[in-house]
C-alpha cells in the first residue's frame, strides 16, 4: 500500500469447479478458458467484491490520463464489460480507496486515505450504485492506509474499524470505532485499547464481528510486526463489546503469524487465513484457523507448499468447501488456491500458477456458479468470468502440500470500548468519469 508508484495489475479469472487441473489438461481444454479481458491504467487496486446484481466492483488508486494526479478509482463491470469507472477525488491531493463493501441497495461504502503531509487521513464515503457520491467526510484520528474496515448496518448506519493514527508508535497500540448516521454524521467515536491492527469486519444478525491482531510478546515495535494474538470481538451496533476473546497462535522467538483475512461460514465460526512459521517450517506456509463462536478452536492446518505462500482472501463455494486464494507475498511470482474442507480443514485439491511480473493476490468472490480470482500484476489490471464448467485462463499445476495441525488456543479477554471525544471533517469530492476501456488480452 506504500508503493502507490508500483503499477496495478487486477486479474480476475472465474472459477466454479475449483479442482486443480494440471497444466497439460487445463492447456487441452483451450475451449473452456475463460476470456480475459484488461485496462491499463497505472495505480494499483486493492480489492473487489460482488454486488447484489452480480457484477463485480473493484477499488483502488489510478492516474488521470495526461497527469501525474492519483485519485480513488472504482470500477463496476460484468462480464459485457466496463459498466462505469469513477475517479473520486480532491484535486491535488491523492486519494485511494483500499476498501469497499455494499449492501442490498446497492449503496456502496468506500473506505481510503486522504495524503497529507504529516498522516494518512482517513477517506469516507458514500455512494449510490451508479458510482455517484453521496456523501464524503474524513478523520484525522484513524490511520486510513492501515486495512480500514467497514459495515452497512441495516439502518443505513455506517460502522467503520481502523488504526489510530499518531506519529509515536506507542501510541499506536489503539484502534479507533466510528458510528456514522446515514448521511455522515458522526454518531458516537470509542476506541479498543492493547489493538494494534484491524483483519477483518463482519456484520451479520444485527452484530458486528470484528478480528484484530495484537503485537508478538517478544518484539518491539516495526513496520515488519510479527502477530499471535489475534483478538476476536463481538459487538453490539452501539459498540459495546459483550464477547471477546484471544485466539492464540504458538509463540517462540524464530515463529512468527499473520492473517490477512477473515471468514464467517453460516453456522457462525470464525475462519482466518494468513501464514504461520516455526523451526519445522522452512517456508511462510498458508495457514487457515478455525474458531467456534466462543473462539474455541474447531481445527487449525498449515499447508506447507514448496514455496512460500500465505492465504489472502476466503470465500465459500456454496456448497461444504472454503475457496482459499495467496500467493507467496511477492517472491517466486506463486499464485496458490485451495479448496478446503469446510468440516475438518483438510484440502479437497490445491494448485498453483506462475505467471510474470506477478506482485499480491488480493480478493476471491463468488456469487452462485461464478468466481472471480483478483490479483495485480503491471501497468494493467484484467478479469475474466465463467460459469461453473469454465477454467483458468492461464495453466495450473496440481500440487500435494504437506497438511500439518497448528496448535492454537483461546485465553480469556478483558476488552471493552472507551469513548473518545472526535470530529470528522466534511469533504468536497465528487465523482468523475474515468472512461476507461477495456481490451482482450
Amino acid at each position: 500500500m506504500k508503493h502507490l508508484h508500483i503499477n496495478l495489475f487486477l486479474v480476475i479469472f472465474s472459477l466454479a469447479i475449483f479442482s486443480c487441473n494440471n497444466a497439460a489438461s487445463s492447456q487441452k481444454a483451450n475451449s473452456n478458458l475463460a476470456t480475459a479481458t484488461g485496462i491499463e491504467n497505472n495505480g494499483m487496486l486493492y480489492k473487489g467484491i460482488i454486488m447484489g446484481d452480480a457484477s463485480l466492483l473493484m477499488c483502488g488508486v489510478g492516474k488521470k490520463s495526461n497527469s501525474e494526479e492519483k485519485d480513488a478509482l472504482l470500477v463496476k463491470t460484468n462480464k459485457n464489460g466496463i459498466v462505469w469507472s469513477k475517479f473520486i477525488g480532491t484535486e491535488g491531493i491523492e486519494e485511494c480507496f483500499n476498501f469497499v463493501t455494499s449492501n442490498i441497495k446497492g449503496n456502496i461504502l468506500a473506505l481510503g486515505y486522504q495524503k497529507q503531509e504529516n498522516n494518512n487521513t482517513l477517506l469516507i464515503n458514500l455512494l449510490d450504485n451508479d458510482g455517484k457520491v453521496k456523501w464524503s467526510t474524513a478523520s484525522i484520528n484513524c490511520n486510513g492506509m492501515e486495512n480500514p474496515q467497514g459495515v452497512i448496518l441495516s439502518d443505513e448506519s455506517i460502522m467503520i474499524a481502523a488504526r489510530n493514527a499518531h506519529p509515536d508508535p506507542s501510541n499506536t497500540n489503539v484502534i479507533n470505532i466510528l458510528k456514522l448516521d446515514a448521511s455522515g454524521n458522526l454518531v458516537w467515536s470509542k476506541q479498543i485499547e492493547s489493538v494494534i491492527g484491524v483483519v477483518k469486519m463482519i456484520y451479520s444478525n444485527n452484530t458486528v464481528k470484528l478480528v484484530c491482531k495484537q503485537k508478538g510478546v517478544f518484539l518491539d515495535y516495526s513496520l515488519n510486526e510479527k502477530y499471535h494474538n489475534f483478538p476476536y470481538f463481538t459487538l453490539t451496533e452501539e459498540g459495546e463489546v459483550f464477547s471477546s476473546a484471544n485466539l492464540l497462535t504458538p509463540k517462540s522467538p524464530n515463529s512468527a503469524a499473520e492473517m490477512f483475512d477473515a471468514y464467517e461460514t453460516n453456522m457462525g465460526d470464525i475462519v482466518l487465513g494468513g501464514y504461520t512459521f516455526n523451526d519445522l517450517s522452512p517456508n511462510r506456509a498458508l495457514s487457515l484457523l478455525c474458531f467456534d463462536l466462543n473462539g474455541v478452536k474447531k481445527w487449525a492446518k498449515r499447508f506447507d507448499f514448496p514455496q512460500e505462500s500465505m492465504a489472502k482472501s476466503i470465500d465459500f463455494d456454496g456448497v461444504n468447501n472454503l475457496l482459499v486464494w495467496g500467493d507467496g507475498y511477492g517472491k517466486g511470482e506463486m499464485f496458490y488456491f485451495t479448496k478446503i474442507d469446510l468440516k475438518d480443514g483438510n484440502a479437497v485439491s490445491a494448485s498453483s500458477l506462475k505467471t510474470a511480473n506477478t506482485k499480491q493476490v488480493r480478493s476471491i468472490v463468488s456469487k452462485g456458479d461464478d468466481y472471480w480470482l483478483c490479483w495485480d500484476n503491471t501497468n494493467q489490471f484484467a478479469w475474466s468470468a465463467s460459469d461453473k464448467n469454465g477454467s483458468l485462463a492461464v495453466a495450473q499445476t496440481k500440487e500435494n502440500p504437506k497438511v500439518v495441525d497448528i496448535q492454537c488456543r483461546r485465553k480469556e479477554s478483558n476488552y471493552k470500548t472507551i469513548p473518545a471525544d472526535f470530529k470528522l471533517n466534511t469533504l468536497a469530492i465528487n465523482s468523475s468519469d474515468a472512461n476507461l476501456s477495456s481490451k482482450k488480452l
